[in-house]
């Protein structure tokens, strides 16, 4: 006797082949109702999805009839769409619908993971194909494109929970229906309700940004019921890299979607708050894929890299706060100078080619003069100033003149690295002889290009903060990113490399050269954190800005430019009492093996400098 039909469509086995090809809609009585389009009775309909919902959160489908499930889920009524659509009276069954798609995901994305499932949710999961008009990820989009920004947000939780789900090929199929039904037509001059671009945006960052996170020890206490049918599951399948899917779709569109967007920003309709807030979700997106932590391969990042110079001269007075923060967020993280390019040998072309953008603009575009401000009258010793608040009234823009400084300082950085790698590079050759006078003029070109680029930024800060005109370079741009500590580490370390990288050619420009001496601005830290060794330890062990680097480099600069430490600390027990309180309080730690990491390199530089320091003052115990 054979099994019934619907018996076998339900338990049909998955595969990547299978996955992709939908069985037909389940065969019911609800189907008349949907062809004769009659209301069918919403309270029950209610009342199943709550019944849904309820053993999702128990864990167990068991007491649950498959056909139901069906109906009302998997295959959920033309009827509800059509009617929302037609009157816009539906809005809490297309919520309750969306929040138990994405507890239903959530539920089987964490059961097939422990390895253990209950059995209807074994079967619920081979009815989850893509291709119908009438499934649940056919629904869920229908609801993204909603005018209501509620429903739509709703049905993109549930869609990026379906893609955690899915297997590679129907990933691909899902992100590329985002693409073209939600981002695609915008570009093409096709309205698109905004909310449903920011939330298409947002799917594919949570794509890009997911990550295999352990559960919550709460989630993994909960066994299964009691009276549940539990099945031990096999992964059949090879793991997903979903940002790796996603990376590789969106790179086919990407050139015509960010023309779409430098359009946007350069004709001004980005100045509504809704525009705005699109244009960010681009640019956050972006700023994802292009991320360090994203740890995506080269070959697969290459086109999002392409175009990123034609943002900087986007950033002019009329574009508004939001976008100007988010395009300086991005260009900051390519130039990731504290975390990556300041640990590598060679740089790669095209950080390299954006800073030299960056400065070509502040040298002859007045990058630094574009920023949103307003003048104000009140002025420090005399001279006027401009107040750091922005053309649409918020008064806390001095934020976003700290990222574009940062910026700048990054490109400097950057640039001043390219040429001394470059120089390394031609000194190793049969004819370092004669690149040795080559790479000296290079330098000398170098330094004075940074020196004007120092000069207009020095000027430019004086103009909207009220500095000293006399306070040096090194000691402003401490203060300045005092209250961040990663932009304050990476800026230091900038300024560190900076002048380590043009020392030679600085010796024949000694104002510069004063300007842009690190130890003041290592004292000016030490000022900061009001020498606490404890503050410094924190930083040392914190994975969240560059410390370890900083210290190690400049620990090294005191060590071979010991008198110029000696001269610039007006007080020197100072200094060095932190330091010897702080190899103290490491050494305490090493003892105990709580340290998480070999900080050996750090206690002999300190060590070496305290041994310097005791030549100086036989006494510096009693200070300590």
């Amino acid at each position: 006797m054979c099994e019934p039909e619907h018996k076998r469509r339900k338990c049909s086995p998955v595969n990547e082949e299978s996955d992709l090809i939908s069985p037909s809609p389940p065969i019911d009585n609800g189907s008349k109702n949907d062809e004769n389009n009659e209301l069918p009775n919403w309270d029950e309909y209610i009342h199943d999805l709550e019944s849904v919902q309820k053993s999702l959160i128990r864990k167990c489908m068991c007491g649950h009839n498959l056909d139901d499930v069906q109906r009302r889920v998997i295959y959920p009524s033309k009827v509800l769409i059509k009617f929302y659509e037609g009157s816009g009276v539906l809005g809490r069954q297309a919520l309750m619908l969306c929040s138990t798609a994405e507890l239903l995901y959530n539920e089987l994305l964490r059961q097939f993971n422990v390895g253990l499932m209950c059995q209807n949710l074994v079967e619920v999961r081979t009815l989850l194909p893509l291709g119908h008009s009438a499934d649940l990820s056919s629904v869920l989009f229908r609801l993204l494109s909603s005018t209501d920004k509620f429903i739509s947000y709703s049905s993109a939780q549930a869609l990026y929970s379906r893609l955690r789900l899915a297997s590679e090929p129907s990933a691909a199929i899902l992100i590329e229906k985002i693409i073209t039904d939600c981002i695609k037509p915008c570009v093409n001059g096709v309205f698109v309700p905004m909310h449903t671009l920011n939330h298409a945006f947002d799917i594919l960052r949570s794509c890009v940004d997911n990550q295999n996170e352990d559960s919550h020890p709460l989630e993994e206490e909960g066994d299964l019921a009691a009276s549940c049918v539990p099945v031990n599951i096999v992964d059949e399948q090879d793991e997903i890299d979903l940002k790796e899917t996603c990376v590789r779709v969106l790179g086919k569109h990407w050139n015509s979607i960010v023309s779409h967007f430098h359009f946007l920003i350069s004709s001004g309709s980005a100045r509504t708050n809704e525009c705005a807030s699109v244009v960010a979700s681009f640019l956050n997106l972006w700023k994802s894929i292009i991320s360090v932590k994203a740890n995506l391969s080269v070959i697969d990042t290459k086109p999002f890299y392409m175009r990123l110079e034609t943002l900087v001269p986007l950033l002019q007075r009329n574009v508004v706060d939001t976008v100007w923060t988010n395009i300086l967020n991005l260009l900051n993280e390519v130039l990731c100078y504290g975390s990556t390019l300041a640990l590598q040998d060679y740089l790669p072309e095209e950080p390299c080619n954006l800073a030299h953008f960056v400065i070509r603009h502040v040298k002859s575009e007045r990058l630094l003069e574009r920023l949103p401000v307003i003048r104000n009258e009140e002025c420090f010793s005399g001279t006027s100033v401009e107040s750091v608040t922005s053309v649409t009234g918020n008064s806390d823009v001095n934020v976003l003149f700290r990222k574009l400084v940062l910026l700048v300082l990054k490109a400097v950085a950057v640039t001043v690295k390219e040429t001394r790698c470059e120089s390394s590079s031609e000194n190793s050759s049969i004819f370092s002889d004669a690149g040795s006078a080559g790479d000296e003029a290079d330098m000398l070109v170098i330094t004075r290009s940074m020196k004007q680029v120092f000069k207009t930024l020095d000027i430019r800060v004086k103009a909207v903060l009220e500095y000293h005109p006399e306070t040096p370079v090194a000691e402003w741009v401490a203060k300045m990113f005092s209250d961040q500590d990663d932009e304050l580490i990476e800026s230091l370390l900038c300024c560190l490399d900076i002048f380590t990288g043009l020392s030679d050619a600085l010796k024949s420009q000694p104002d510069f050269q004063r300007s842009l001496n690190p130890v003041l601005s290592l004292l000016q830290l030490f000022s900061i954190v009001h020498n606490d060794s404890n503050l410094l330890l924190d930083l040392l062990v914190s994975n969240e800005t560059c410390f370890l680097l900083y210290l190690l480099r400049v620990l090294k600069f005191i060590r071979k430019n010991w008198n110029l430490f000696v001269t610039s600390s007006s007080r020197l027990d100072e200094p060095m009492g932190t330091f010897i309180r702080l190899r103290m309080a490491i050494n305490r730690l090493v003892t105990k093996n709580l340290f998480p990491y070999n900080i050996d390199p750090v206690m002999k530089l300190l060590q070496k400098c305290e041994d310097m320091y005791e030549g100086v003052h036989p006494d510096c115990n009693e200070t300590v």
